[in-house]
């Protein structure tokens, strides 16, 4: 049996935490961002148990998406039907969510025509100009330079589209959070 050895948990550098009460927004968020920044550097390192917690976290996202569209699925429903069905059941509008959810948290971060395809499918998207409009753009997107603090991506044909709303969300968590070599949903 291979040995385990333990990965160094980073820390919050001395110099951001607080030394007190946080009274003010800002200060606020420069602890939240500094904690953040120690989070991101240990994700980054490819813990071994990090696919584990991509798909940890793909359920959950997946589970705040159900409620969004009005579903009742909780986080057990949805790994029970994903995980209890037989090969080739379709796994549902709930499942389907997850589906989408485990498929990107799976891959590299790279974007491609082939993946938002399958994503559309599964959320019942249909494929057509705008939405490789929304392709084309969020490429663009990824080989620029980042975006400013607080500028929105712009995903621009998103608002034509039946339920483009949840493809945009998804689209705008692959853009913020899907960084380096393997992503974690937002």
């Amino acid at each position: 049996m291979p040995e385990i050895v333990p990965s160094p948990v980073p820390k919050v550098p001395v110099w951001a935490r607080p030394r007190g009460d946080v009274l003010r927004d800002v200060d606020a968020g420069y602890v939240a961002r500094a904690a953040l920044n120690s989070l991101d550097n240990l994700v980054r390192s490819a813990p071994a148990w990090g696919d584990v917690w991509r798909q940890r976290l793909a359920l959950k996202s997946a589970a705040s998406a159900t409620r969004l569209l009005g579903r009742t699925e909780e986080e057990s429903a949805l790994r029970d039907a994903h995980l209890f069905r037989a090969a080739g059941d379709d796994s549902g509008p709930a499942g389907k969510v997850l589906l989408a959810w485990r498929r990107l948290a799976s891959r590299s971060t790279t974007l491609d025509e082939e993946l938002v395809r399958h994503i559309a499918e599964l959320l019942d998207v249909k494929w057509d100009e705008a939405l490789a409009d929304v392709v084309r753009n969020a490429e663009d997107l990824a080989s620029s330079p980042p975006p400013p603090p607080k500028s929105p991506p712009s995903f621009t044909g998103c608002g034509r589209m039946p339920n483009s709303w949840h493809f945009g969300w998804l689209m705008r968590c692959w853009r913020k959070n899907f960084v380096g070599p393997y992503p974690y949903p937002c």
